[in-house]
């Protein structure tokens, strides 16, 4: 076993379980966000205030209604290769998350344009990019920095159905991240179960629906996190229900030929 996983195991104070939990934890990587929010070069990866989009590539709106979202983050692709240690994302190029500021839970089939990922495969030179005229100030976050760095993360909830006492579980419970725990890839930190089931479930639902398309292979196993977005209110401005979390999912299938238009949003809280 990897000594940094063992180590981790120890940490959560799981290690009477290591072999159940080693062969299904995965390599993540955790967004520190820096201490003051700024001013960025173009391109540079960054939570919150304006992105860079590219020339031609129009703000991000909700197609129903035509409203604006509201920009979370920027990854510079190149900047998080490091941490990205088995090399699962592009190697270079930059990621765009928006998400609608309000109606970004309680997803019906046909409410994809809740939420937009973009990916560019070059990094702009020029930036910000002004918000849209009708875009309101509950859309306008600060801008913070943030480094990359390489972690591994646990299934937590095949840590939930482990037979643990209650001391190993107030243990666990104590070890857990300190919020905000912003992150890509790896198992998410679930607060109301399997957020990966929830994703193959609401995705099965809107496949089934009359008039859609069936798609197989719709099972949690083929998802994976792509952006964990926490909340964090008194910095960011960040509240995603009740303190909790915004989960960006996407199959592997589409991770591994860059099909970020096929990211489903799920959100869950206390």
């Amino acid at each position: 076993m990897d000594e940094s996983l063992a180590h981790v195991i120890r940490h959560f104070g799981l290690e009477p379980y290591r072999d159940q939990l080693a062969p299904h934890a995965r390599r993540s990587i955790r967004l520190v966000r820096g201490e003051a929010a700024g001013v960025h070069r173009p391109g540079s990866s960054r939570l919150g205030g304006l992105p860079d989009l590219p020339p031609g590539v129009d703000w991000p709106r909700r197609d129903l209604v035509g409203t604006p979202l509201v920009f979370l983050a920027q990854v510079n692709l190149a900047e998080v290769a490091p941490a990205d240690l088995e090399r699962v994302l592009p190697a270079t190029g930059i990621l765009y998350f928006f998400v609608d500021p309000e109606d970004y839970f309680d997803f019906a089939p046909g409410d994809q344009d809740r939420w937009r990922v973009l990916y560019s495969e070059s990094i702009p030179t020029e930036g910000p990019t002004p918000a849209p005229s009708d875009l309101g100030d509950a859309g306008r976050f600060p801008t913070y920095s943030v480094t990359s760095v390489p972690e591994w993360s646990l299934h937590h909830a095949r840590v939930d159905d482990l037979p643990l006492t209650d001391s190993e579980r107030e243990e666990y419970l104590d070890a857990l991240p300190e919020s905000p725990v912003h992150q890509l890839l790896g198992h998410p930190l679930p607060i109301q179960g399997d957020v990966m089931e929830d994703i193959a479930s609401a995705v099965r639902n809107h496949f089934d629906s009359p008039g859609e398309r069936r798609t197989p292979r719709l099972a949690a196993e083929d998802w994976t996190l792509l952006l964990q977005i926490d909340s964090h209110y008194e910095q960011n401005g960040w509240m995603w229900g009740d303190g909790g979390m915004l989960y960006f999912g996407i199959r592997r299938e589409d991770l591994a030929v860059h099909r970020f238009d096929r990211v489903w949003l799920m959100m869950q809280c206390g």
